[in-house]
């Protein structure tokens, strides 16, 4: 039966009724399949296997499930079980296996998912459909709109996003994209959902889009969008009407208006905020979806508008485009064009003339990087590197592509150009650091974009550069391995080149670490041995024969075993063989000394350096060759005093050396000559006495002699043929001893010529053929030896052979090994022993007689094998001795004996005959280039090891031909060298330019953070003029952008001159000039802030600058006007100054260092100060409210105790001001609604932690604050629902104030109403919470009107509309539980309690 009928017997058997039949057959087959039983491609037969196995496990409890597994894993991974699952199909086939998956063993899981893991491999690779990537699903217009109208997101605009943002806002993406099954193709947002608008924030944007148009109300209407309307409305907004973004680029650019600072700075301010309402949408807490906007008739009463239509000069009454929504702007496409347009600015503002005068100020220059940072961020939160590998079938994908690579490629072309600037004229320190800034933002976009087919070549140039840069290495190296591991990812082809320079780089680093780490501690390290392996290619540019000389001696004075000595001999073979002749030659002469002196002394521990192989090798085929002088010198007196070793040497030293020499012995007797010390003392070593007193053996000394006789020194070859003659003094053997003249064996090996050895090259010795012809000539051949132990020997007396069979044999023999492909036969069946034997056999004078012609038979048969022979042939002793009595037996034959002499020339140096193909693949040996260029051999040879194998061939020299290279360096080995390593963020280095021209201490110096800081600081201290001090504050808040990023101590940048700013905030603006000067002081201030490690020593300048006794800045709040020649236009810059005093007084609130209750209440009553100055109505002071309420929230909400006075004053006026901002029409004035209502909590809470009576307050809530409160909870935003719904939770509290709120609600309790509210549908879960938290403090007090069982009925018909719209939130959970159960409503309660937890978690 063959295989196909076995199989099909077997299969069928699996199906047996009987279990027994089929477990039996089951086992049978796997015990085939184990014992390596394959299976044939037949179709039919591996089909019915295959479905017999997957029938397998149709029984509802299947047995032998891993036997079963194991065979059908074994059967799908042959190629006749690929067809079958082909033929079977492979989706069919995984839906059986999810079915049965339910039955399968939990100790055969793994397995199982083995098989679906390969059926998956096979799909994707055989699979057409499953190769085509899914097309981005684009919403239609409708859907858009519908989405819009409720306010939440297209399910295909949201998708989980892995980068840039925290743990919660993930998990939260991942599980509502679980829920939606959203298929993104790497676009996680396109659109930002529509913002519908009630017709006054309608008509205030259309008045901002006009006012943007006029030259004279730019910088106003910059100024309000960033301060005021971009905390009131949504960013959103400007996408939804993108003429406003293209109306800002245009006056960025210079092309509209004269503030392109400003416009700059509204372009940064809507990124930012984007961005986080990016993360807002997506945020679990504040997905809700949005009612109508209601339509109200106050937008005639709206002062905002009136005051834009004043600087307008025109009433207007927009009509609202219906096919706005069509024309709204993507969110990749506006960070894309943002993003171009911003560089382009930045590359057309750099001038390269003489006049050295660029377009954008420096201030204007660091607001353009810090936009490109925010919307490469921004972009890559939209855009995933999925993107990347997907299909860009839709028109958005492709200009999305096109756009990201003009962008990246326009990036790459300004980051060369600052650099080359900077390379240039190293006093553009902007460009520097503006280039620092950039390589950052580089590196993500390149690593985001690493799966594009091609990315931007002028990018990874930049990088490429960026990552040569020695201040960058050094100063910012979490920058430089994010560049190299960009560069390592990014599928470019033309960068190969630089990736293999890097790598080599990046050694040279590590080995000037390990060098200075070796001069440190030059002999105290565990690892010193280590160290000093890794420090060698340090030599290349450190040229210190000091530094060589402490290696050699740890080297040659330390004793090494085990591990240590294979590093050591690496180390003295790198040494030896070093490519620079100054290293190789000082390295030779220590070694040369270290000799002698163990030769004068009894330390002969350093002697063992050289009881080693490879490095007598390494002396012997390159030192003695060496064509520096210096080192021939050394290495022969080495050689020499090695020579001489055993008359001085002990005896286990001896023999060690002698063990390591011996190998080697036929490398050293090529350099045998009668002119030179080593060549005597060569030829000396082989005489016998000395021979018997080195303890080399005989044959060792033949075959030296036999290496003498083929030396090119006449003299020497005369030497080693009168010896060789001298040997052959056996009477058994011919030729007779008055017939051993030396001139016949002389005059014999001269006469032989180059000749190919005895082989047929036209045969393969790959070629199979047939041995059963070998093998019965060699029994033949037999008959005349018997066996002693292993070797043969001549039968005597009992020969049983004809003579002439004999010689015919072996005539026959000769030829048949003429054929490569039996010379491995030969081997195998003991003929290199059975031609010995005969040889020997033939040159006896007895057999001779009978038998001349067997002794040229042998030599022939061995001349065809000896290459393949060699290491066999090599052992037998008395063989040269026997091949010099062949050529001295016939040395009128040339043939024969330039046979003899190949054979002889070949085994001498058989250790190191290694095979080769010459031009016409034929084969030829080869021998190191130190035999081939001093002996004559007499077949062709090839030659290797013309230069040393151990000599590493520095990639040094191939960096060093580069200028950018050799600055890289040059410049990281004199910072290591001079402690850098240690003291890495310390800049005491930088003052000295010893080792470095000045470009290159300036390179330095302009990445140092501190370094270039402190120049700053110390021009700002010597400034004149406002520009100077306005460059040195630029200069300073650049070098704060990337302070974090690079390795300054906090603590020594803390310790900086910062205090010499305080003259500038103690001295109050006596010009506008000066307001400006301060504004710009503040705004580095804040920057500082927002930047800096918040420690104790880098901040404690700013705190005593604004919050200590001493602090007069906070003084100019209070002034109404600075100077007496202050006009109205000057007001707004005043405004902005007083603005960016209060964000820095809101940053060291937050910190709460340094705050006291006395400081707390004073700093709080200041703010309520400036706060009543406010005049509610006036357009220029909505951004100062902002910033006064929300200072003044973070206050309140702070630790500090505050007296009964302070609440009581504080709640005064926050009521004042919350009833003024209640006021306001639209979305205007939401922002100072929710900190005056955040504001508001913080009040209330600290008042019940207190037990203040509301007898002593309530007069402050009177009915405009309950009627605002009241009027948040339908507010748009869901965080100022919630915090209403809060502040109402906490005035409900007090019994007195329930009445007062029972007025401005429509129901008539407030269960009802809170109930409402919760059930809500598409509420927000954070508003749903401070809706439970209302509930719970109106349910903890008993009255008719609020018990539960009153309200039962109401919550039964609320859990049913709203359970499914929690989200998941754990607290209302536990409470839908408990009112479950009536038993447990009192549990309800402190589940509503915990629910209100979730409202402070956002705040």
């Amino acid at each position: 039966m063959d295989t196909n009928e076995i199989l099909s017997t077997y299969t069928k058997k699996l199906s047996h009724p009987l279990r027994e039949i089929r477990e039996r057959s089951l086992q049978l087959l796997f015990a085939k399949m184990q014992l390596g039983w394959t299976l044939n491609d037949e179709l039919r037969s591996n089909s019915e296997l295959l479905e017999a196995l997957l029938a397998w496990f149709d029984i509802p409890h299947p047995s032998m499930q891993r036997e079963a597994l194991e065979l059908l894993l074994k059967l799908i991974k042959t190629k006749g079980g690929n067809y079958a699952v082909k033929e079977y199909n492979i989706h069919q086939m995984l839906e059986v296996l999810y079915k049965i998956r339910p039955k399968v063993e939990r100790n055969t899981l793994e397995l199982f998912e083995e098989i679906v893991d390969n059926l998956k491999f096979l799909n994707t690779v055989e699979s057409s459909d499953n190769m085509n990537i899914p097309r981005l699903n684009i919403p239609s217009t409708s859907s858009i709109n519908s989405n819009s109208e409720r306010g939440g997101l297209p399910n295909e605009e949201l998708c989980y996003s892995n980068r840039n943002l925290t743990s919660e806002p993930e998990s939260v993406l991942l599980e509502y994209n679980s829920n939606h099954n959203i298929q993104t193709n790497g676009i996680n947002v396109l659109l930002f959902p529509w913002v519908v608008l009630s017709p006054s924030d309608y008509k205030t944007i259309v008045l901002i889009e006009d006012s943007l148009k006029i030259v004279k109300s730019t910088r106003r209407c910059c100024r309000f969008i960033r301060d005021v309307f971009l905390s009131d409305f949504s960013a959103e907004i400007f996408l939804n009407r993108p003429s406003i973004i293209k109306a800002l680029l245009a006056i960025s650019d210079g092309q509209l208006g004269s503030s392109p600072s400003e416009a700059l700075h509204v372009l940064l301010s809507i990124t930012k905020s984007l961005h986080k309402l990016l993360k807002q949408l997506l945020s679990a807490e504040l997905i809700c979806e949005h009612s109508k906007v209601p339509h109200d008739n106050r937008d005639s009463y709206d002062n905002v508008n009136v005051e834009l239509e004043q600087i307008v000069g025109r009433i207007i009454t927009p009509n609202e485009d219906k096919l706005a929504a069509l024309r709204q702007l993507p969110a990749p496409i506006f960070a894309l064009d943002t993003a171009h347009t911003v560089l382009c600015i930045m590359a057309k503002s750099v001038q390269i003339d003489s006049t050295n005068k660029e377009i954008l100020t420096m201030k204007e220059l660091s607001l353009c990087i810090c936009l490109v940072e925010e919307l490469t961020n921004l972009l890559l939160d939209l855009v995933d590197e999925r993107f990347w590998v997907t299909d860009h079938s839709s028109k958005i994908q492709r200009d999305i592509a096109h756009k990201s690579c003009m962008t990246m490629r326009m990036l790459g072309e300004l980051l060369m150009k600052y650099h080359n600037l900077y390379q240039a004229d190293q006093e553009r320190l902007q460009h520097r650091v503006a280039w620092f800034r950039l390589l950052s933002c580089a590196a993500e976009l390149l690593y985001w974009a690493r799966k594009s087919p091609l990315p931007p070549t002028s990018l990874c140039k930049a990088l490429q550069i960026g990552l040569l840069d020695p201040g960058i290495d050094i100063f910012y190296p979490e920058l430089n391995k994010r560049m190299s591991v960009v560069l390592q990812c990014a599928q470019s082809a033309v960068d190969q080149e630089f990736k293999s320079r890097y790598r080599e780089l990046k050694k040279i680093f590590t080995s000037m670490d390990h060098a200075v780490e070796f001069m440190q501690k030059p002999g105290n390290s565990q690892n010193i041995l280590l160290t000093i392996k890794n420090s060698i290619p340090v030599l290349h540019i450190y040229r210190n024969e000091r530094f060589l000389t402490d290696i050699a001696e740890v080297l040659m004075a330390k004793k090494v075993d085990g591990s240590d000595w294979s590093v050591a001999r690496d180390i003295a073979l790198s040494l030896m063989a070093h490519s620079i002749p100054w290293v190789k030659g000082l390295f030779y002469k220590i070694l040369a000394n270290m000799v002698k002196e163990v030769f004068k002394s009894e330390n002969e521990m350093s002697l063992n350096l050289l009881c080693d192989v490879g490095v007598l090798t390494e002396i012997c085929c390159h030192g003695l060759t060496c064509s520096n002088e210096e080192v021939q010198e050394s290495a022969s007196e080495v050689m020499l005093y090695l020579l001489r070793g055993r008359l001085v040497l002990s005896e286990k030293c001896w023999w060690t050396l002698l063990a390591s020499l011996m190998p080697v012995l036929p490398l050293l007797h090529v350099y045998a000559a009668h002119e030179t010390q080593l060549g005597k003392a060569i030829c000396k070593s082989l005489e016998a006495d000395i021979v018997e007193c080195m303890g080399v053996s005989k044959a060792e000394m033949a075959w030296g002699l036999v290496r003498l006789s083929f030396v090119k020194c006449p003299a020497v070859q005369m030497y080693a043929a009168h010896s060789l003659c001298g040997l052959l003094d056996d009477d058994k053997y011919l030729p007779p001893k008055e017939t051993l003249r030396t001139d016949i064996l002389i005059n014999a090996l001269r006469r032989v010529e180059v000749q190919d050895f005895n082989v047929d090259q036209t045969s393969s010795p790959d070629r199979k053929v047939s041995t059963t012809g070998l093998i019965q000539v060699l029994e033949v051949l037999k008959q005349d030896l018997v066996l002693d132990g292993s070797e043969y020997m001549p039968a005597g007396t009992s020969q049983t052979l004809e003579p002439s069979l004999r010689r015919s044999t072996l005539q026959q023999l000769a030829v048949m090994m003429r054929q490569q492909g039996l010379h491995d036969a030969f081997v195998r069946y003991d003929g290199v022993k059975i031609i010995d034997a005969l040889l020997r056999m033939s040159l006896t004078v007895d057999d001779y007689l009978a038998f001349p012609e067997c002794a040229l038979s042998c030599v022939s048969v061995m001349n065809s094998i000896c290459f393949a022979a060699r290491h066999e042939l090599s052992k037998m002793a008395e063989l040269p001795l026997f091949l010099l009595r062949a050529i001295l037996v016939f040395p009128s034959n040339e043939s024969h004996v330039t046979m003899s002499a190949q054979v002889l020339g070949l085994l001498a140096w058989a250790g190191f005959v290694l095979q080769e193909l010459d031009d016409s693949r034929q084969i030829v040996p080869a021998l190191p280039s130190s035999v081939t260029q001093r002996v004559n051999l007499p077949f062709t040879v090839n030659t290797y090891w013309i230069t040393s194998p151990n000599a590493e061939h520095g990639s040094v020299d191939w960096l060093l031909n580069d200028t950018e290279w050799r600055t890289a360096i040059r410049i990281r080995w004199h910072w290591v060298l001079n402690g850098g390593k240690r003291v890495r963020g310390s800049p005491h280095l930088l003052q000295s330019n010893k080792g470095l021209n000045d470009h290159d201490l300036e390179l330095l110096r302009s990445a140092c953070v501190d370094y270039s800081c402190t120049k700053g600081l110390l021009n700002l201290e010597n400034a004149t003029t406002h520009m100077q001090v306005n460059e040195a504050l630029c200069v300073l808040e650049s070098y704060i952008h990337v302070m974090s990023s690079s390795t300054v101590c906090p603590e020594e940048f803390g310790s900086l001159k910062w205090l010499n700013l305080k003259r500038f905030l103690i001295s109050p603006p006596a010009s506008a000039r000066d307001t400006d000067l301060l504004i710009v002081l503040l705004q580095f201030i804040v920057a500082y802030m927002d930047s800096v490690p918040n420690t104790e020593a880098t901040m404690s300048w700013v705190k005593s600058s604004f919050i200590s006794n001493e602090a007069t800045i906070i003084v100019l709040l209070s002034r109404d006007r600075l100077y007496p020649q202050q006009t109205s236009s000057e007001d707004i810059d005043v405004i902005q100054l007083r603005i960016y005093i209060v964000k820095v007084l809101l940053r060291c609130i937050i910190m709460e260092d340094g705050f006291s209750g006395s400081k707390m209440e004073s700093l709080l009553k200041i703010l309520f100060a400036c706060l009543e100055r406010v005049e509610l109505k006036n357009f220029h002071m909505l951004g100062y409210l902002k910033e006064l309420l929300c200072c003044i929230r973070y206050a309140l909400h702070s630790n500090c105790d505050l007296s009964e006075e302070a609440l009581l004053y504080s709640l005064k006026m926050i009521t004042r001001v919350l009833s003024g901002c209640a006021s306001s029409a639209g979305r205007k004035g939401q922002a100072c609604r929710l900190d005056a209502m955040l504001a508001l909590m913080a009040v209330l809470k600290k008042i019940k932690i207190h037990n203040i009576p509301v007898q002593r307050w309530g007069e402050y809530c009177d009915g405009f604050l309950t009627e605002s409160v009241i009027r948040c909870v339908d507010a748009q935003r869901p965080e100022l629902r919630a915090a209403a719904l809060q502040v109402t939770a906490a005035l409900v509290y007090y019994t007195q104030l329930i009445p007062q709120i029972l007025q401005y609600i429509s129901d008539e309790s407030l269960c009802r109403y809170a109930l409402d509210v919760f059930s809500k549908n598409g509420e927000a879960n954070v508003v749903r919470a401070s809706a439970l938290a209302l509930l719970t403090t109106v349910t903890s007090r008993v009255s008719p009107h609020n018990q539960i069982e009153v309200e039962w009925n109401c919550y039964t018909d609320v859990k049913t509309h709203s359970v499914v719209n929690l989200n998941n939130s754990a607290p209302t959970h536990k409470f839908i539980n408990h009112m479950n159960n009536k038993s447990r409503q009192n549990k309800a309660l402190i589940a509503l309690k915990e629910c209100s937890v979730m409202i402070y978690k956002l705040y």
